[in-house]
């Protein structure tokens, strides 16, 4: 088990722990990365749709997944597109978490990493945890991103994520869940 440390300049803190990860090795011997099984028990409320683009269209937006704390397990089964991923939308209005189909990149505000195990796979699994201010993304688990946006809200206002396709044809799978807040104990 891996906690890694998000690097974040907050208001009266500087950091944090990333989600725990599990390192293990596939059936080839390949190392493979996900989120500890113990992170199902914070689900919530569920959201599963699915949608299929027969010809390539400009945008397939869908209706959006509400909150500031969510798990999103979206499978992208793309023969061609430009771009997929998730705008996250807020009082100030989009901010796009993309997967560039081109250049092999996910990007959101100005972090960006190039991915090295996305290149000739039949499908792509952004499995994303948002629990408000940071981000984390296993990427078909082989890699992570993870990054920090600071969405703009006024009191009653929620976050809004909308899963997208760019020029895309092919099908996504989308399953999503509301997160609880994990219970802590004083107890050693």
């Amino acid at each position: 088990i891996l906690v890694g440390w998000v690097q974040a300049e907050g208001v009266g803190w500087n950091g944090c722990l990333s989600l725990p990860r599990l390192l293990d090795l596939d059936d080839s011997g390949q190392l493979i990365i996900r989120p500890i099984p113990g992170m199902q028990k914070l689900r919530g409320l569920h959201q599963h749709f699915e949608r299929t683009l027969e010809t390539r269209t400009e945008s397939a937006n869908t209706s959006p997944l509400i909150g500031e704390q969510m798990e999103i397990k979206a499978t992208f089964q793309m023969q061609q597109a430009e771009s997929f991923g998730f705008n996250f939308i807020d009082d100030q209005g989009e901010h796009p978490l993309a997967f560039d189909f081109h250049t092999q990149q996910l990007s959101m505000g100005d972090q960006t990493a190039r991915l090295q195990f996305t290149k000739e796979v039949d499908q792509i699994e952004l499995h994303t945890f948002v629990d408000h201010s940071v981000i984390e993304v296993f990427i078909n688990q082989r890699e992570v991103f993870t990054t920090t946006f600071y969405f703009k809200l006024a009191e009653h206002h929620d976050l809004k994520i909308a899963p997208f396709v760019r020029q895309g044809k092919g099908k996504f799978t989308v399953d999503a869940w509301k997160l609880n807040s994990a219970e802590m104990s004083g107890r050693a």
